[in-house]
């Protein structure tokens, strides 16, 4: 996955946010793509799945309270909130004796899922935000 301007929202902390996204799922493909995978391999995803979901928490976060102060639309605040739940969802949903177990279908179901979320959700949902946010920002 690569950042490309075609997914900028226009405000440089979520951008900067969105492209820390996209390397960390670059780092889930990395992991994936060892062929023979060690226990520091295995260590090593770990970490990186623990990393997406604090990195998450704080990001969707902080994107949620900054629509709100700017009183983006309360349905399209709830669709955007219920995405950001259902990809926390995901996350939580891991099992680390599954990844243990099946190591690289666990890890190609997450790669596979994060790459189309990430990138579907920045174009299609992030994106609807962007003149609103450019507009409430410049007051």
């Amino acid at each position: 996955m690569q950042w490309s301007e075609k997914l900028s929202v226009d405000n440089e902390l979520i951008d900067g946010q969105h492209q820390r996204l996209i390397e960390i799922t670059n780092q889930v493909e990395k992991i994936f793509r060892v062929e023979e995978k060690t226990l520091l391999d295995y260590d090593e995803m770990v970490r990186i799945l623990v990393k997406l979901n604090l990195y998450t928490l704080n990001h969707f976060g902080m994107e949620e309270k900054l629509l709100e102060k700017f009183n983006y639309p309360e349905e399209q605040l709830k669709k955007h909130k219920a995405e950001h739940q259902y990809f926390i969802d995901f996350l939580e949903d891991i099992s680390v004796d599954k990844l243990n177990e099946k190591t690289d279908e666990v890890l190609l179901d997450i790669y596979a899922f994060l790459s189309n979320w990430i990138l579907t959700h920045i174009r299609e949902t992030d994106s609807k935000y962007k003149v609103f946010l450019k507009l409430h920002e410049q007051d």
